[in-house]
């Protein structure tokens, strides 16, 4: 290369670094906004960090810092003192002082840390200002006994400390050792054994601290007895037992009287009967219109080409006006486009139909409950909402900050313990006794569960059990107001037909079954849709069992004469309607998603950090 093309490729490399200089010091990176943004504003260097410290037996700890601070920065007031709240330490009677009069403390809540902002309005550039602070520590106890490790000089700070000083007062003799300097420092520079521990450090860099590891003998140390847990779980316990002897009285059933038919009573439909069994339009509910509609007469079904995938045959006879409209939007949605339809056809199409049918069943049958049902189950809600409140007010007593996220697993506890105890309170006439007793057992577990991650909630002035106890206190209630449904007298009429409709296919003998089969040759295909939708097909099937029964008319298909049996078709009719129902619902798929993360730093217990403002 020529020298002046040299030179030339060299000024527009060295044009190229200037500007990513100019941008990269005009742009900070997203991970030190904060700090890049308050760079020199808030500059401030502690001068003198005095801390004392009294150990108790119940591991409660006193604490009194005194830190004399000079500010540099443009626009300090103050310094905000960060206490660390993770590993179940709390906090209670804080008190701040300050040797000026400009002094208005408060609490504030960031990143898992308790933030008091020691400050006034006015900005403090140039002055020295002391401040005194005063709070009593609660250490949880840990699995080694006697080990009782505490951050006397937090690992937070974002500044230099001069001066710093440390006074330690235990309950007994303890063996201790001393960790100063950067976190995570492995070797103690120093140890020994006493009740009073005392060090000085002329200075410590930002980010740099002073942990005390403390071994005391087996037995010395004891748990702080929690009046703030015994406060929640008594006042849990009353309310659930109110919310619950207030559903009793409320939600009394009216006296179901079974009326025993050897048809669908009204002429009811399976997809209509599906609703009034558990209050609900499952799938299957609407394949077994199929079965229906073909043991009506209206089409046929043909599995020559495909048993997996039939096709729909529609059949001369006429649909009357006065068949439920939920029935006419079935059979005209089903063969819109012809006469011949494959099931596969229908896929991702049919979905707006079922819609369509939900709403008009909805629209004839009203209502099911009566609206006491609702009112034990608002007063439950109610209930766990002051309950939830109740803590966290109980939290902002101690120390006067505002906390959010432990609300979300007292609610996540009630919302899944009630939809549990609801749906299986809808299904209890479809599912045994049992099935329903584990099903509302599982909520509930569930629910407690949920309320378990009350473990991973901070905050600076309760322990995690207390919002772990109200959590448990909101899934009791989500269960009972899930069970809080009052049958109205129209719909308790109605079941009653329902019900004994089921018994006569679940008690109904062999014998008789043979009889009734010489006048209704397909019996067993007639009633098998209903015994779908209210959940005893196996026992249907069973009565069947060794009785000749011919191939249902409108089905067309390779039969082998005598190979075909009830439980061949019962078989059959499982795998057509779990694949129909599944066609008929399906919806065109829709994706999405998104996240995010972050961090944190922690220490021994207590400690904390310190920063400008």
């Amino acid at each position: 290369m020529k020298p002046r093309k040299r030179t030339g490729a060299l000024a527009l490399v060295a044009l190229i670094l200037l500007a990513v200089c100019i941008w990269a010091g005009g742009t900070s990176p997203i991970f030190s906004r904060t700090a890049a943004s308050a760079a020199g504003a808030y500059d401030f260097t502690v001068e003198q960090y005095t801390v004392e410290m009294n150990v108790h037996t119940d591991r409660t700890v006193s604490v009194r810092e005194e830190i004399r601070v000079s500010f540099s920065g443009y626009d300090s007031h103050g310094i905000i003192r960060d206490f660390a709240t993770d590993g179940g330490v709390t906090y209670s009677d804080i008190t701040a002082e300050c040797d000026h009069a400009d002094f208005s403390p408060h609490f504030e809540t960031e990143d898992g840390f308790l933030s008091y902002y020691l400050r006034g309005d006015g900005v403090v550039t140039g002055q020295e200002r002391t401040y005194t602070l005063h709070y009593t520590l609660t250490v949880p106890a840990l699995a080694e006994e006697g080990y009782l490790p505490l951050d006397v000089i937090g690992y937070g700070w974002q500044t230099a400390l001069n001066n710093v000083s440390a006074l330690v007062t235990l309950p007994a003799q303890a063996d201790y050792q001393i960790y100063a300097g950067g976190y995570g420092t492995s070797f103690p520079s120093d140890s020994g054994s006493g009740s009073t521990i005392s060090f000085a450090v002329d200075r410590l860099l930002p980010g740099q601290g002073v942990t005390v590891d403390l071994s005391f003998e087996a037995g010395v140390l004891t748990t702080a007895f929690d009046f703030d847990l015994l406060i929640m779980i008594l006042v849990s316990v009353v309310v659930v037992a109110v919310c619950f002897v207030l559903k009793k009285v409320l939600c009394r059933q009216p006296q179901l009287v079974l009326t025993v038919n050897l048809t669908a009573p009204e002429e009811m439909d399976p997809l209509r009967m599906g609703r009034l069994i558990d209050n609900s339009i499952d799938s299957e509910d609407v394949g077994a219109l199929v079965f229906w509609a073909a043991a009506e007469e209206y089409l046929t079904i043909d599995l020559t080409e495909d048993a997996d995938d039939p096709t729909l045959i529609r059949t001369q006879k006429p649909v009357p006006q006065e068949l439920p409209a939920h029935l006419r939007t079935f059979l005209a949605n089903l063969f819109v486009s012809g006469d011949v339809v494959r099931v596969s056809s229908l896929k991702e199409n049919f979905y707006t139909a079922v819609e369509v049918m939900k709403t008009q069943v909805k629209a004839a049958d009203g209502s099911f409950y009566d609206k006491k049902g609702t009112i034990s189950a608002v007063v439950c809600t109610l209930a766990a909402v002051l309950l939830g409140l109740g803590a966290l007010l109980l939290s902002y007593a101690r120390i006067p900050v505002f906390l959010i996220t432990p609300i979300l697993p007292m609610a996540a506890a009630f919302v899944a313990s009630f939809v549990v105890s609801r749906l299986m309170t809808y299904r209890r006439h479809k599912i045994g006794k049992s099935a329903r007793f584990f099903g509302m057992l599982g909520g509930l577990v569930l629910g407690c569960i949920l309320a378990l991650i009350g473990f991973l909630m901070t905050s600076p002035a309760l322990s995690h059990w207390v919002f772990v106890a109200v959590g448990f206190g909101c899934a009791c209630l989500g269960c009972i107001a899930g069970a809080s449904v009052v049958r109205n007298k129209k719909y308790n009429e109605k079941l009653g037909h329902i019900l004994g409709f089921k018994q006569f296919i679940t008690v109904t003998e062999k014998d008789r079954i043979a009889f009734m089969l010489k006048d209704d040759p397909e019996l067993f295909y007639r009633i098998l849709p209903y015994a779908q939708v209210l959940g005893v097909t196996d026992e249907w099937t069973e009565k069947f069992k060794g009785l000749d029964v011919p191939a249902p008319h409108y089905v067309r298909g390779n039969f082998a004469g005598d190979l075909f049996t009830v439980m061949v078709w019962s078989s059959m009719f499982r795998s057509l309607n779990a694949s129909m129902s599944r066609t008929f619902v399906s919806r065109p798929s829709r994706s999405g998603g998104g996240g995010r993360f972050g961090g944190g730093f922690g220490g021994g217990f207590g400690g904390g950090g310190g920063r400008g403002c």
